[in-house]
């Protein structure tokens, strides 16, 4: 059986504040400058007790499937898209990206996930910081990478006395773990610094100011 997107009533299934209607079958439609998402991607586990485990947290989607997503009608000309990728997916995020026409560049964050609100004093200090999977070495940290499209420009801010981008925000960003899917809230406020809205979040809740759309798949015959 096949995945196919479901397209049909893409009007409602947007939730926005706004007025404007959105067609995906030739008519203009409205477009976001900033797409940021936390994609269900799919893992395969070498071992069976693995598997069931993650197949049994949330349903997971393919290149095939997340490929269909119409990032290209829904992104601005000049738009900038926020990925979360698992390390073991970053190929098969750099080929989504492709598909989309989208140019990778470079990583936004690396989330340290803590398991509370741990306030970080030094980078020298020994953290208790949860570990996730890895063949090799266990993992924690997960990148959010970024592409763009056209020349967007970065969101001014007053800075003595100028108007000009914020550069003083850090890669590396510490806070806790969330549910599976999910990706600390704090990191949709570090994009709004970096970029001006409105701001379009798949896969997620968004929160105010943000809106959101969770793509559905029905299942068809090969």
């Amino acid at each position: 059986m096949a995945m196919e997107l479901d397209l049909s009533d893409i009007e409602t299934q947007i939730v926005t504040k706004r007025e404007e209607t959105f067609d995906l079958l030739g008519k203009p439609m409205r477009t976001w400058p900033v797409i940021y998402m936390t994609p269900p991607w799919g893992f395969s586990y070498r071992g069976p007790k693995g598997e069931k485990r993650n197949s049994k947290d949330a349903p997971t989607l393919g290149l095939p499937e997340l490929a269909t997503i119409p990032v290209p009608r829904l992104l601005s000309d000049d738009g900038m898209v926020f990925m979360w990728v698992p390390d073991g997916r970053l190929p098969l995020a750099l080929e989504l990206l492709a598909i989309w026409g989208v140019r990778y560049n470079g990583m936004a964050f690396l989330w340290a996930k803590t398991r509370d609100d741990t306030v970080v004093e030094s980078m020298h200090h020994e953290y208790d910081l949860p570990m996730s999977t890895g063949y090799i070495t266990r993992g924690n940290p997960m990148p959010m990478i970024m592409g763009v499209r056209g020349e967007p420009s970065m969101r001014k801010h007053r800075i003595e006395g100028q108007l000009r981008p914020r550069h003083d925000i850090r890669k590396l960003q510490f806070a806790p773990r969330v549910e599976r899917l999910q990706a600390h809230p704090k990191f949709r406020g570090l994009i709004s610094q970096l970029y001006d809205g409105p701001y379009l979040e798949l896969f997620g809740d968004g929160e105010e100011g943000w809106d959101h759309w969770r793509p559905g798949w029905s299942r068809t015959s090969d």
